[in-house]
């Protein structure tokens, strides 16, 4: 398995931007890898349970590291990602319930809702504090009440149902996914 560079040459100028980047490895986006197809069928792909195109690369990318198969960084194929809009309120909120279904999917049985909260929290700060202080920092963090509103509103739910839909799976990921997942 291959996992080439992923690079945003044009840059970030906003707190409303976004690119995958990966210079160094170890992120497996599904912008740029490639996979055998005999082994992408082995494992069985993307998951096609995720309610939206989100996670569903990290979940397929802890799957194949989970079962030790190498993934081998090729530097020099290189992709150019240029940045797109970043999603923040309600439409950003949406993509948490693939957050949800992941945390569960991995085996874990505590509730999630508080912790994701934190977490959602912690990372528009550090999100935000890569950029000056501007009116576009200041709206980032006003269109984080909205999305903890909504997920405070659908995570209940989220959790009751994803919980139960995998209440039998042994715990496959670290604990805290924090760290793994900040960078999606």
């Amino acid at each position: 398995m291959l996992e080439g560079k992923t690079t945003c040459a044009e840059g970030l100028r906003s707190v409303f931007e976004l690119a995958p980047i990966n210079e160094n490895g170890g992120a497996l986006w599904s912008c740029n890898m490639m996979v055998r197809h005999t082994f992408f069928d082995a494992v069985q792909g993307f998951d096609e349970n995720f309610p939206v195109a989100y996670m569903e690369d990290v979940d397929f990318r802890e799957r194949v590291y989970g079962l030790g198969e190498k993934v081998v960084f090729v530097a020099d194929a290189l992709i150019d990602h240029p940045p797109r809009p970043a999603l923040f309120g309600k439409k950003l909120a949406v993509l948490q319930e693939s957050e949800f279904l992941f945390y569960y999917k991995s085996g874990h049985h505590k509730p999630y809702l508080i912790q994701h909260l934190r977490r959602m929290i912690s990372i528009r700060l550090q999100i935000v504090r890569k950029y000056p202080l501007s009116s576009d920092t200041l709206r980032a963090l006003l269109l984080l009440f909205p999305e903890l509103y909504y997920v405070s509103k659908h995570g209940p739910h989220w959790q009751r149902h994803y919980r139960e839909m995998y209440r039998d799976v042994k715990v496959t990921y670290p604990p805290d996914l924090s760290v793994r997942l900040c960078q999606h």
